[in-house]
């Protein structure tokens, strides 16, 4: 499974769960060989919402969102290598899950 951490509401108004390493590990107790890996760093991550404005219906919002896309292209190779670089666990866009019941 896949769940997302740090994003904008989505599927309003239904969006109720955000759910932690810790949480997903608590709900996955029962279950054996529990895989929980991060999406991406911390950079990454801290760039992804502003990244997301691009989808916004509002025409500045997305005008934003595509100078952040751009710059964000321009300067990928620094972002991946910060986000590699920087150890922090703080931030991530959510998580991939595998596990066996």
């Amino acid at each position: 499974m896949s769940v997302p951490f740090v994003f904008e509401l989505h599927d309003a108004p239904h969006d109720y769960w955000r759910f932690t390493e810790f949480g997903l590990r608590h709900l996955l107790s029962d279950f054996h060989n529990v895989q929980i890996s991060r999406r991406n760093g911390f950079i990454k991550s801290t760039c992804s919402p502003a990244l997301r404005l691009v989808y916004s219906a509002k025409g500045i919002d997305c005008f934003i969102g595509m100078i952040f896309v751009s710059i964000c292209f321009l300067l990928y190779p620094v972002i991946a290598l910060l986000d590699h670089a920087i150890a922090s666990e703080a931030s991530t866009s959510g998580f991939n899950v595998m596990a066996t019941r």
